[in-house]
Parts: C-alpha cells; structure tokens; sequence
C-alpha cells in the first residue's frame, strides 16, 4: 500500500537532489572564474545579471506590501548578492573542494538548529550525532590548510556561507514564500543592488575571454540562481528546511570529484578524512537503512 503523500516526497527529494548536483559543481566553475579571468565581484555581478533579467516578471507576482519587500531585501543578503561575493571570495582564497564540502555541511548544521528553534521541526539523536560528526569533518577539512592562512579565511567564509544559506530555508519555510517568486525577487533586488557597481564592470568584462563570460552567466545566473534555487525552494515545501538541506548530502562527494578531475586539485589526506567524516555525519542524520535497494533511501516520515 503506497503511503499517501509519498509521491510528493518523492518528487520533493528528486527535486533536493538535483539543487544539490547543480551546487556540487558550483564551486568548480566558480573557481575556474574567480582564478582566471573573472573575479569574485564579477561573478557576482553576472550571476544577478542574467538572473534579474530573467526574472524580473516572476518577482511582482503575489503579495506585495512592504513586509513583502522588506523580507524580500533580508533574502537578498543571506542568499542573493550577499551570499554570493561572500562564497565567491572564499573560493579564490582556499581551494574550490573545501566550498563543496564546507558550505552545504554549514547549511545542514544550521539548517538543523534553525528548524528545531524557530520551526518546532524537532532535533533528533540522529540529526544532532550527525551534525556533531561533520562538524568534526569540517575540523579536519580546516586542518589540512593550517600553514595557509588565506586558506583558512577562505574557509572561514565558507562557513559564514553555510549559515547564509541556512538562514535562508529556514526563513523560506517560515515565511510560506513562493519558491519562484521569492527567487525572483533575491535575483532582481541584487541587481538593483549592484547596479552602481556596473559600470566599473564593463571595462574587466569587456577584457575576459567570452567563453569565460558565458560559463559563468550560464552557470551562476540560470542553472545556480534560477533552476537549483527553485528546485530547492520545492523541496523546502514539502520536506522542510532540515530535511531539505540533509539532501545536500550528494554535493561534498561530487565536489571533490569534481576538483580532481577538472582542476587537478588531489585533497590531502586530512581532507580525505574530513569528507568521510562530512559524508557518514550526513548519512547518519538521513537515517540510511543498509538494506535499502537504493544507494540512499530517506526515512522522510521520521528525520
């Protein structure tokens, strides 16, 4: 007998998972931008760009009195232009793996803590060991830099990102905002944000190679901010923000892959460590069952 509401669970983690991938790879890209020929406040600049434009019909839909807006212009900063130039400046400072890794691992942390206080979304034993064993991973992570200051300060961003981020599924799911609407209006409130600062882009723009230019408009402002972020918004709905960000847990793996294939990037042993830490804290908190036919299978009900 199929248990109701499972199609929509189904669906709401296809649609977490895929967020996820695109994530996964977001630090890769980035990275290939911000240590090449476009910076972090570039890639900021076009993130939001493309993502306004898009999306600049979707953001007047709805509610619209000032809470609206106000709320709308908090979004901004925990997951528009303000998260962004914060992640994007750590990913230029410490290696594109430690983003994949420390960022969703943030966001699952305080996503955790987020819901128990503010949503009534109870913090289990499950979730607290496993949040508790990847803040251990993210230790080791850190460890492995240590005689790299400028990587530290970049990881330190990266956790500064995670608690954005998490600030941000928690806000969504108390809020009861539209996942495309609410997107919309991040993308479009950033640009106006940052149009003051176009100006000084177009002479760096201008000298980057267009293939660069196009990577990083395709994937910051379409794939990351438009098609990840509303699919991520839909699994908030229907799972909640800490189930929700469990799904994160395919982005650490797929990150490091990630490096090593495309930048050459070999994490150090402590890094390996830190990932196998990161990974089983996650699979704890999603309550893996060995048995399952499937590579993961989520007790949704009981998380």
């Amino acid at each position: 007998m199929v248990e109701k509401g499972a199609p929509d669970t189904a669906r709401a983690m296809t649609y977490g998972l895929t967020a996820a991938t695109i994530w996964g790879a977001w630090p890769i890209v980035t990275s290939i931008g911000v240590t090449g020929s476009v910076p972090a406040d570039l890639v900021t600049i076009l993130r939001f760009l493309v993502a306004g434009l898009l999306l600049l019909p979707f953001a007047f839909r709805g509610r619209m009195t000032r809470t609206d807006w106000a709320r709308s212009l908090v979004l901004t900063f925990v997951a528009g232009a303000g998260y962004t130039f914060i992640v994007s400046n750590g990913v230029s400072l410490a290696p594109a793996a430690h983003g994949g890794l420390i960022i969703p691992s943030g966001v699952l942390v305080f996503s955790l803590l987020g819901s128990h206080f503010f949503l009534g979304d109870r913090l289990t034993a499950n979730r607290a060991i496993g949040a508790a064993i990847i803040i251990a991973g993210i230790c080791a992570i850190a460890s492995a830099r240590m005689d790299d200051g400028l990587a530290l300060q970049g990881d330190a961003l990266f956790i500064v990102g995670g608690m954005l981020w998490a600030s941000y599924t928690v806000l969504l799911k108390y809020w009861k905002l539209d996942p495309l609407t609410a997107t919309a209006r991040i993308s479009v409130l950033s640009l106006i944000v940052l149009l003051p600062f176009l100006p000084d882009a177009i002479g760096p723009l201008s000298a980057a190679p267009v293939g660069d230019i196009l990577l990083q408009a395709v994937w910051q402002g379409v794939m990351s901010s438009i098609v990840a972020g509303v699919l991520f918004g839909k699994a908030v709905a229907v799972l909640g923000a800490g189930r929700a960000a469990i799904l994160n847990s395919l982005t650490p793996a797929l990150a490091i892959l990630l490096a090593i294939v495309i930048l050459g990037d070999w994490p150090r042993p402590a890094e390996w460590i830190g990932l196998v830490l990161v990974v089983s804290g996650m699979a704890v908190a999603l309550k893996v069952r060995k048995a399952a036919p499937m590579p993961l299978v989520v007790e949704a009900q009981k998380v």
